[in-house]
C-alpha cells in the first residue's frame, strides 16, 4: 500500500476524486443489516426504516463506502418520468443466501424527490412528486418465498395484488407494509 509510509508518518494519503456521469435505469437501495441478537423478550423484531433515508444515498452529499478505503456520493442530475426503485432484500456468502426482511415505509401518492436535487437541478423540473402505480414485494424465506405485485388500475384507481394467476383487490394502506422488493413511480400530475 504506498498511502502506508505516508499515514505512519502522519501524513494524510493522496486521496484521488473522480466524477463519472452514468444512467440509470432504476437506484438501488442499501437496506440496514439486520440485527444480530433478539430484543429483551427473545424475540427477533423486524425492523423499519423510512424510504427517505434510504433515498439521502442520492442527495448528492452524503458519502457511502462500499469498498473500504473508497468513498462514494450519488447526485442525481435529471428526473425520469417513471422511477424505479429495487430494494437489496437478498445477499449471497459462502454458504446460503440470506434475506433482509426490513420493512421500508414510504407513501403511496406525492413522494417528493426535490429534496434530493440540487436547487440547479430541481429548478429545471416542471414536478419532483411520484405517485405509486407498481410495487414487488416477496413473502416468506429467501429459499422459498414468492413474489407478488401490487398495481394500481389507473381507470379504476383501484389497486390489484397479482400472484401468479390469482387476482385479487389489494388495500392500498396494506402495501407500504410488505416487503418490498421493487417500485415503479410515476410522476404526479
Amino acid at each position: 500500500d504506498p498511502a502506508r509510509p505516508r499515514q505512519e508518518a502522519g501524513v494524510a494519503p493522496e486521496i484521488t476524486a473522480t466524477t463519472k456521469r452514468v444512467p440509470f435505469l432504476m437506484l438501488g437501495m442499501d437496506l440496514p443489516a439486520l440485527p444480530l441478537f433478539k430484543d429483551s423478550m427473545e424475540r427477533t423484531t423486524i425492523p423499519q426504516i423510512p424510504l427517505f433515508s434510504l433515498l439521502r444515498k442520492y442527495d448528492g452529499r452524503t458519502e457511502h463506502e462500499p469498498v473500504p478505503g473508497t468513498l462514494r456520493r450519488f447526485e442525481i442530475k435529471r428526473l425520469p418520468e417513471f422511477l424505479v426503485l429495487h430494494f437489496k432484500r437478498f445477499s449471497k456468502n459462502d454458504y446460503f443466501v440470506e434475506k433482509n426482511n426490513t420493512i421500508v415505509n414510504f407513501t403511496v401518492k406525492n413522494l417528493d424527490m426535490g429534496d434530493y436535487l440540487s436547487p440547479t437541478t430541481r429548478a429545471a423540473h416542471r414536478t419532483t412528486k411520484y405517485d405509486l402505480v407498481a410495487n414487488i414485494c416477496h413473502e416468506g424465506r429467501a429459499d422459498s418465498g414468492s413474489f407478488k405485485c401490487h398495481v394500481l388500475h389507473q381507470g379504476l384507481r383501484q389497486w390489484f395484488e397479482m400472484e401468479d394467476i390469482d387476482v385479487a383487490e389489494a388495500a392500498p394502506q396494506l402495501i407500504p407494509v410488505a416487503e418490498t422488493w421493487g417500485m415503479k413511480l410515476c410522476t404526479s400530475v
